[in-house]
């Protein structure tokens, strides 16, 4: 079973690590096959490529984890509503029902 408090914890840290924003696009470059790639700078300018810790930022905290996490807290903040409305709902149940949500977002990431 994933330790979630840890896993948040470890994200948290993963996050306070990174050179903090504003961090823009400031190049975008066409290749010949359509695409098109973006050169990000943060406050820093690096000569040659990102510092670790931003680099592990970004790979860690990619789109489809972002999106799954996001969903997730939708979903939470909407149950946590409907047991609201509920008198009769014990603390543990919604306990119980937040470290199971959690715990899926942490199972999927990839």
């Amino acid at each position: 079973m994933i330790d979630v408090k840890k896993r948040i914890e470890e994200l948290i840290e993963i996050a306070n690590k990174a050179t903090p924003g504003d961090w823009v696009i400031y190049e975008e470059i066409k290749m010949l096959d359509n695409c098109t790639l973006a050169l990000i700078r943060g406050p820093k300018q690096y000569p040659s490529g990102w510092e670790l810790q931003d680099a592990r930022f970004v790979t860690t905290f990619n789109p489809a984890f972002v999106l799954n996490l996001l969903e997730s807290w939708i979903e939470m903040r909407e149950a946590l509503e409907a047991l609201n409305n509920k008198r009769d709902i014990s603390p543990r149940l919604v306990k119980d029902f937040l470290e199971m949500k959690a715990a899926k977002v942490f199972s999927d990431e990839k």
